[in-house]
């Protein structure tokens, strides 16, 4: 549970960070052109994508923060899950370069966002969600998911960086390198191994990943679609990954937050904002 006063400031920033990213994606929607410059012709509808899988993620965190306010205890970390999304999408644009109009915007979302993040996780309440019952196949079926994330991709980008390397040039995606090999991957695998040895916090950040996967997973998949109406052609691997990472991520959180009623979700005895 959460007092209303304790995370007031965290109220504020959510509502700038989702407002921004609304205001930025719907450029990109109406500009698509203006992602060319940085990620090529071929990533347009990749980039349009996440454009549009960020304007549903900005009203999905408005969604968790009201139910927060409201009581909601598994509204908690997924509103945390919602901030991670935003974070990686716009942090990549923010790493990588895009200096588009918008490039102050990226900067200024995924700094309030980090910001939020961290002030929101303080006040989780860690000892609420060791009460999360994960029995019978559930919390192996969590650990598997979190370790062939990393399991898949790292080749991946590991290739891509090697490709890199060898030409001399920075390859794009290179803030997706730096952010899933640095944070991203490493952190799934110490989420498996906290849900499976039942380790104090390893719930909580097994399922904030697991919105985060099917989040990024939703909008690499309708990128790679919208391929279509663009006359290229599918990237039929890439697809294939990040489709049944977002089903099974879908699958995974539907089954997992039904027991984090159980907990507390985020301490009402923290120090306030």
């Amino acid at each position: 549970m959460i007092d209303r006063n304790e995370a007031r400031g965290y109220y504020v920033t959510t509502g700038i960070v989702a407002v921004l990213v609304c205001v930025a994606a719907v450029w990109g929607l109406v500009n698509p052109r203006m992602y060319q410059p940085f990620a090529g012709q071929g990533l347009v509808p990749v980039a349009m994508g996440q454009d549009i899988v960020s304007i549903a993620a900005a009203l999905f965190l408005l969604l968790m923060m009201y139910s927060v306010r409201h009581g909601s205890r598994p509204a908690g970390p997924t509103w945390i899950a919602a901030l991670g999304y935003i974070l990686f999408a716009y942090g990549q644009y923010a790493i990588d370069g895009f200096y588009d109009p918008l490039f102050p915007l990226y900067i200024v979302i995924a700094g309030i966002t980090v910001f939020t993040i961290i002030g929101l996780y303080v006040l989780m309440d860690m000892n609420g969600f060791r009460a999360i019952e994960l029995y019978g196949a559930l919390p192996i079926a969590i650990a598997v998911v979190l370790i062939l994330v990393p399991a898949c991709l790292a080749p991946l980008w590991f290739y891509g960086v090697i490709g890199g390397i060898s030409s001399g040039t920075r390859p794009f995606g290179h803030a997706t390198f730096v952010l899933d090999l640095i944070f991203v991957l490493p952190l799934s695998v110490i989420a498996a191994i906290r849900v499976i040895g039942k380790r104090s916090g390893g719930e909580m950040l097994a399922g904030i990943l697991l919105v985060i996967y099917t989040i990024v997973g939703l909008a690499v998949t309708l990128g790679e679609l919208l391929r279509l109406a663009f006359g290229q052609p599918l990237q039929l691997l890439t697809l294939i990954i990040f489709a049944v990472l977002t089903f099974l991520g879908a699958v995974l959180t539907a089954m997992y937050y039904p027991r984090a009623r159980t907990g507390t979700g985020i301490s009402a005895t923290r120090a306030t904002v």
